[in-house]
């Protein structure tokens, strides 16, 4: 029986730290009489998402990452884990990402870790791309999945050379209940996925999402309407549950 097929079939996110750790070496030597030290990705919540990602699991970590050469490794060795690592902000000033200066030896193990000003301590609740984690876990919860995403920001930018707030738009889908709206109205995927919209605003991220109702009120078709209640009260306790 494989007891971790039920682990790699979902996807995991991690909030916390990333961060830098340098072991004594050779192995087995004191930090004091070390000679040379060499560099690995470290931080619990990083630790955590690598060892879910070597059993097969997707993970993704939210954190935020110093803008420096420190910062820019922890980074790397992320991807190089396989982490998703879309969430990860960097963060300048004089935040820094965790130090761990580390031995491999036993019993007196000695380990020294430096964490004033840390980059994760610069999360913050509105931050929009821990909002973004948070609204896709909500909604694969729901039954939902993200069919497209458009980074509208990004794209201003990009065609127009203009700056804005963040925004983004998330198409979600419902499978089973977009197969039983396909199957009494094949035009209605005109309507299909449902947007839900992550916007800046003066204090924090809004959430919302379209009401499927209000769409469909263009179909004359009870049944389509009975579907499409059905997909707002799910996305009404998706968005609730962010």
């Amino acid at each position: 029986m494989d007891r971790l097929a039920p682990l790699r079939r979902n996807r995991f996110i991690v909030l916390g730290r990333a961060g830098m750790d340098l072991y004594a070496d050779p192995p087995g030597a004191q930090i004091e009489t070390a000679t040379r030290f060499t560099a690995a990705l470290g931080g619990s919540s990083a630790n955590i998402a690598v060892a879910l990602a070597r059993q097969g699991a997707a993970a993704a970590l939210v954190t935020c990452v110093s803008d420096d050469a420190v910062g820019r490794f922890c980074r790397s060795e992320l991807q190089r884990y396989g982490i998703d690592t879309r969430y990860l902000r960097d963060v300048g000033g004089e935040a820094r990402n965790s130090l761990a200066v580390v031995e491999t030896r036993a019993p007196t193990c000695q380990s020294v870790i430096y964490r004033n000003g840390a980059a994760d301590f610069q999360m913050e609740p509105a931050d929009i791309d821990a909002i973004d984690a948070r609204t896709r876990a909500a909604l694969s919860d729901k039954g939902f999945g993200i069919l497209t995403e458009i980074d509208v920001k990004a794209t201003m930018k990009k065609k127009l050379d203009v700056e804005m707030p963040a925004y983004r738009i998330l198409g979600a889908c419902n499978p089973k209940m977009a197969h039983e709206a396909i199957a009494i109205e094949p035009r209605v995927g005109a309507m299909l996925p449902c947007n839900v919209i992550l916007r800046e605003v003066d204090g924090g991220v809004e959430v919302s999402a379209i009401d499927p109702v209000a769409s469909m009120q263009a179909i004359d078709n009870a049944e389509l309407n009975a579907v499409a209640g059905q997909v707002r009260d799910l996305l009404a306790k998706a968005v609730a549950a962010i």
